[in-house]
C-alpha cells in the first residue's frame, strides 16, 4: 500500500493541488489523515479513477449520436 501526499496525487492526475484539497474536503476523492496530514493510498486512487470512467457509446459516430436525430423542415420531403 504505497502512500502518497497531495502533491503526488495532483501530479499523478494532472490536476491542480487546490483541486486535490477541495475534492478531499468534499469527500470526492478517497483519502485519510495520518497525524493530521492528508494522505492517499495509491491503490485506492487508481481504483477510484477506474470506477470514474464512463463506458463508450456503441455507435460508430459518437458526434452524430450526441446531436440526435435531425428534424425535417415543414413542407420538405
Amino acid at each position: 500500500m504505497p502512500i502518497l501526499i497531495a502533491k503526488e496525487v495532483s501530479d499523478m492526475l494532472k490536476i491542480k493541488l487546490s483541486t486535490v484539497y477541495a475534492w478531499s474536503g468534499q469527500g470526492i476523492i478517497p483519502c485519510f489523515k495520518l497525524n493530521g496530514s492528508l494522505r492517499f493510498d495509491r491503490d485506492d486512487i487508481l481504483k477510484w479513477v477506474e470506477k470514474s470512467k464512463k463506458e463508450p457509446l456503441s455507435c460508430y459516430n459518437p458526434i452524430a449520436q450526441a446531436r440526435g436525430p435531425r428534424k425535417r423542415k415543414v413542407g420538405m420531403k
